[in-house]
């Protein structure tokens, strides 16, 4: 192994490390955010989350869910209560409701971040000039498009 590879090898593994530590700072500052404006804009108490995001849980960890309370919550009483048990037991144990709002917005900062490292791999390698025209790289412009 010559000095120059092992040079290259070195900046490659620099450049990588240095890749990770963005992705990283990019998925935290997605998270973040997401929490941040869950929390600006307040605690939610609309039909949805009273009727059945709440009592679902409640109905099928207290033995209500199929035997004595028949549609409760009208239709929504039959969709899977599973998804909504975090959030029944972060009410349940009495929560701070910013909390809750800021836990329960995790999956869109992680979704954001997602967003932007899709439209990385997408445009991240085309140079400003054919940004502007669809023609050089008509591929990644049907994807975009697409969505």
């Amino acid at each position: 192994m010559t000095a120059n590879s092992s040079t290259r090898a070195a900046s490659s593994f620099a450049r990588h490390r240095t890749r990770r530590w963005l992705d990283v700072a990019f998925l935290v500052a997605c998270v973040a955010v997401s929490s941040a404006i869950s929390i600006a804009l307040g605690q939610d108490a609309n039909w949805d989350l009273q009727n059945y995001h709440f009592y679902g849980p409640w109905a099928l960890l207290e033995g209500r869910a199929f035997g004595w309370d028949i549609a409760a919550a009208q239709l929504q009483t039959y969709l899977n209560p599973l998804l909504d048990l975090p959030f029944y037991a972060m009410v349940a144990a009495d929560w701070n409701p910013r909390v809750i709002s800021a836990v329960l917005a995790l999956p869109a900062g992680v979704a954001a971040w997602l967003l932007g490292k899709l439209a990385w791999a997408l445009f991240g390698g085309i140079d400003t000039p054919s940004r502007r025209s669809r023609s050089d790289s008509p591929r990644r412009w049907r994807w975009a498009l697409s969505a």
